[in-house]
């Protein structure tokens, strides 16, 4: 059930991200990240990935092929919607990204990795 919330709540989070963004690529990368987001909670729950303080993940351990794979195009998809939500509010994908990593380090459950804004990883209580 926790788990279950959890998923909903991220997927929201990520959901959300799309408010600022509209049209047909919009739709193509909101489609693929959500598609993703399974695999991707599995490498956080085992620990293979953490979310960086730039609002990307990172690989905590050596990953399979297909691993890495995921992990390259949800960055690449990642920093896409940063590059357009910058676009629309005039800041920069950068300060998107921390912004994205912040809200992320609140919503995320216990037990996954994250990077604080001090570069310093640790474990969520």
């Amino acid at each position: 059930m926790n788990t279950m919330i959890h998923r909903r709540s991220l997927l929201l989070a990520v959901l959300a991200l799309f408010t600022f963004v509209s049209g047909a690529l919009a739709d193509d990368l909101k489609a693929r990240m959500s598609a993703r987001l399974p695999a991707m909670d599995g490498l956080r729950a085992t620990g293979k990935v953490g979310e960086n303080n730039l609002g990307y993940l990172t690989a905590r351990t050596k990953l399979a092929s297909k691993e890495q794979s995921l992990l390259t195009a949800e960055n690449a998809d990642r920093k896409k919607v940063y590059t357009m939500i910058a676009k629309r509010t005039g800041e920069s994908a950068t300060v998107v990204g921390r912004k994205r990593a912040a809200r992320i380090r609140k919503l995320s459950k216990p037990g996954i990795w994250l990077q604080d804004d001090n570069k310093r990883w640790y474990r969520k209580q």
